[in-house]
């Protein structure tokens, strides 16, 4: 899957308009033209690279945007806020920084994920659900069942 795949599945579950999407770019620190933003969500090739279109720093720029336009801006004690971290430093960190980042924006509990996964006949114990995130497969299947939950 390419970062695009993500973004525009994300768009696509949460059935979110074009605006709001660049409007979460920007949250997240990317300011976009709507040319720009067309052509992150414009399909890739199959076999191109996998941050072709959104590199892994922009995934995880509209990551952190989508987690401020669902829970605002994440502030210390003294109400300051508090910069966004950058997990993604290899590709093999994507699913797991993009599904804990959902987690977040979403307000998923790790049950929430269970019942995801358990809805689609996947039968994951708790122990074993963190250790799941690295699969490779994961992340697809994650957006895929939680497509399937949220429009049910």
């Amino acid at each position: 899957m390419n970062n695009n795949d993500i973004v525009r599945r994300i768009r696509f579950i949460f059935n979110i308009k074009n605006a709001d999407m660049i409007q979460i770019f920007e949250l997240g620190g990317l300011k976009m033209t709507k040319e720009q933003y067309q052509d992150i969500m414009t399909k890739q090739e199959p076999d191109t690279p996998r941050d072709e279109k959104l590199s892994r720093h922009d995934l995880e720029v509209f990551m952190n945007g989508l987690i401020i336009s669902q829970r605002g801006v994440k502030k210390d004690e003294d109400g300051n806020p508090i910069e966004p971290d950058y997990s993604m430093q290899r590709d093999n960190d994507i699913n797991n920084v993009v599904i804990k980042k959902l987690k977040i924006a979403m307000t998923y509990s790790n049950e929430d994920l269970l019942d995801f996964w358990t809805a689609d006949g996947f039968t994951v114990t708790k122990g074993k659900s963190v250790r799941c995130y690295v699969a490779k497969d994961i992340l697809n299947i994650w957006l895929l069942v939680t497509n399937l939950c949220v429009n049910y």
